[in-house]
């Protein structure tokens, strides 16, 4: 008799393990399909990479920089610096950034992300962020 209740309560318990496990596996995985559009996590990573000052990182990103001699990207790092201090000196900082929406474009490789920038002065303000899919990859336009 206890090796027969041993026994169900093993079932039952690989039952629920195998249960959980199933609903994970639909609730997390999306097979890489996001009816085409880009993580809204890797497009606020991507944005975050500017506000984090990482503006080699940024620039790296940048799907058009991709072709451009290293003395045009170092000036793009500069200009992106002195946009950021000059942002940070008006509005403190930026505090969030979230997904507002996204607009594919024709051509499957494109996406407009509007992103919502809240700042440490509490104004808020909603960016056009164009992304691109460039070797399977979402970057910066």
């Amino acid at each position: 008799m206890k090796q027969k209740r041993i026994s169900v309560i093993c079932r039952s318990f690989a039952l629920c393990v195998a249960v959980i496990f199933a609903g994970l596996s639909v609730s997390c995985g999306n097979n890489g399909d996001n009816n085409g559009l880009p993580e809204e996590e890797n497009v606020v990573y991507l944005y975050n990479l500017y506000v984090r000052g990482d503006y080699s990182g940024y620039v790296a990103a940048m799907a058009s920089c991709d072709s451009m001699p290293m003395n045009y990207r170092q000036q793009m790092q500069f200009m992106l610096k002195m946009q950021a201090h000059k942002m940070r000196k008006e509005k403190g900082g930026v505090s969030a950034v979230s997904v507002a929406r996204m607009e594919p474009q024709p051509g499957d490789s494109m996406v407009n992300v509007y992103l919502n920038v809240v700042y440490k002065d509490s104004t808020e303000e909603e960016i056009l962020f164009p992304v691109v899919k460039k070797n399977g990859e979402w970057r910066i336009r």
